[in-house]
């Protein structure tokens, strides 16, 4: 009994802190594939936040220059 126990905790000695109460089965088990999708809706998300930004940009550019044709620009005409 004491020899269970103690091949118990040296199992999970090796197998470190992480995978404790793992069972053998789970540990077996392939590892998750990651795919690329460039389509997936945190891409679109980046995508939409792109041309939100391009689209403030030009807006600004746009109100800058309005402002400045508004300034006269010779002061010595009457």
């Amino acid at each position: 009994m004491a020899a269970a126990y103690v091949d118990e905790l040296s199992g999970l000695r090796r197998r470190g802190l992480l995978l404790q109460g793992q069972s053998r089965f789970s540990i077996d088990m392939s590892p998750v594939k990651i795919s690329k999708n460039p389509e997936d809706s945190l891409s679109q998300a980046a995508a939409l936040q792109t041309a939100l930004i391009k689209e403030r940009h030009e807006v600004r550019e746009l109100e800058q220059r309005a402002m400045l044709d508004l300034i006269p620009k010779d002061l010595n005409r009457p």
